[in-house]
């Protein structure tokens, strides 16, 4: 009987850790249909179901690990190898850090030429969350409290995590304006010009595994 017990749970445990994060990707939703993705931080499997399935074209990573990293080299390294361009952007996993790091990435969320687009961090909660909330108001014209219950759909929870709202409320109209205008909140550090990652950008090329 205890083997049978043992059984089971190791079953599940191999399921849940090892099988399932390659079989449903990572807080995985659709925004917008034929244009807007969003998830977590996916494991080489997932990416490759979800850019298969959607016909990703952009992958917009907001942070999900370190620059630099062995994690964000092989990132880079599966979207060489499934063909899309990979930008990354450096925002803390509680949403906050420079602004124009979102008037960047909606730049290129909101561009037809480089949609579908999927947009993911870390948990695919809070960074993603934000990302989200401003592709409605920019795209949908959908107000900031509109959408902002959306975020709870996506594990995101206030107590747990003030700052997104606390970003949305400091950061959100400027944001999209500077977005409208087509330049970066004056006043913020100014960000160069984002680039692809990979072997048309900044990380090193490899094999993937």
């Amino acid at each position: 009987m205890l083997f049978i017990v043992l059984a089971v749970v190791l079953g599940v445990w191999f399921y849940v850790d090892g099988v399932r994060p390659n079989l449903v990707p990572k807080n995985f939703g659709v925004v917008e249909e034929g244009k807007l993705y969003r998830a977590g931080e996916l494991t080489t499997a997932a990416m490759r179901r979800v850019v298969e399935q959607h016909r990703i074209r952009t992958i917009v990573d907001l942070g999900a690990c370190e620059p630099g990293s062995r994690e964000d080299r092989r990132a880079a390294d599966v979207a060489d190898a499934l063909g899309v361009e990979r930008y990354r952007f450096h925002l803390h996993g509680d949403s906050t850090g420079n602004p124009n790091n979102y008037v960047q990435a909606l730049a290129i969320m909101t561009d037809p030429a480089r949609q579908p687009v999927l947009v993911h961090c870390g948990a695919g909660s809070e960074r993603t969350g934000c990302a989200v909330v401003l592709y409605r108001a920019a795209v949908q014209r959908k107000s900031v409290p509109e959408s902002y219950p959306e975020t709870f759909e996506f594990k995101h929870r206030d107590e747990q995590n003030p700052w997104l709202r606390k970003t949305l409320e400091a950061w959100g109209i400027k944001i999209l304006r500077a977005h409208a205008a087509g330049v970066q909140i004056p006043g913020v550090e100014q960000l160069a010009e984002p680039a692809p990652t990979g072997r048309s950008g900044t990380s090193a090329p490899g094999r993937v595994e």
